[in-house]
């Protein structure tokens, strides 16, 4: 029996005029650009970005600006194919779309054939420059290596960046800011006990495996 994953996500979002609460993401959005080994912008180039776990293919074209986007992709590793007549197909592997960042991809056409192939994996993470949400992801692979005595997916939270966790994650804080400013959504729902939030802002109604989850941000 196929078990279902799920995205734990943990928002804590401060801004200028206060505090806000966001819903989470299990879709984001996949970018690039396309140039020659010139440097020069590629308009018309065929891309083609490939779900890797469900094998679903969406298709586009760089527009006049050798740029391409594909909106509200559903999380994970994908697989980003750009041909064009007149040179070498090249082939992206592992480009990683977490809830937390967009991906973007530039890729550099070779001259040649499109039967050649140029196969490069994406192993380096990608650098977020659309938003200026701060967010770390712990992948599929991450949480199984991790040590964790319990099975709660909640205290995986203790291993982001910027948590202070004292006496355990249910008086954890977050760059210093108030259990309040705490938002815990399950595939963008907000799993939460509103009521204890103020004072337990890591007390959520509901508990998923811990194998069924695929990240947590």
């Amino acid at each position: 029996m196929k078990c279902r994953l799920f995205v734990l996500t943990c928002v804590f979002a401060l801004l200028a005029a206060g505090t806000t609460f966001g819903q989470a993401k299990t879709t984001n959005t996949l970018s690039g650009v396309v140039v020659d080994n010139t440097g020069a912008i590629v308009p018309g180039a065929s891309v083609a970005v490939k779900h890797n776990a469900t094998g679903v293919t969406q298709s586009s074209v760089t527009n006049s600006d050798g740029a391409f986007s594909f909106p509200s992709l559903d999380i994970g590793a994908y697989t980003v194919t750009i041909s064009l007549q007149g040179f070498k197909t090249v082939v992206v592997n592992d480009v990683v779309l977490t809830s937390g960042s967009p991906a973007n991809v530039k890729a550099t056409l070779e001259v040649g054939g499109l039967e050649e192939q140029v196969v490069v994996s994406s192993t380096s993470e990608i650098v977020q420059t659309q938003s200026s949400t701060v967010s770390t992801t712990l992948n599929t692979n991450q949480i199984i290596k991790l040590p964790l005595t319990s099975r709660s997916a909640m205290d995986f939270v203790n291993f982001l960046p910027g948590v202070s966790t004292p006496a355990g994650n249910r008086q954890a804080t977050i760059n210093g800011l108030p259990r309040g400013t705490i938002n815990i959504t399950l595939d963008g729902v907000n799993v939460q006990d509103n009521t204890l939030r103020s004072t337990d802002g890591f007390f959520a109604i509901v508990s998923p495996r811990l194998d069924a989850i695929e990240e947590v941000t």
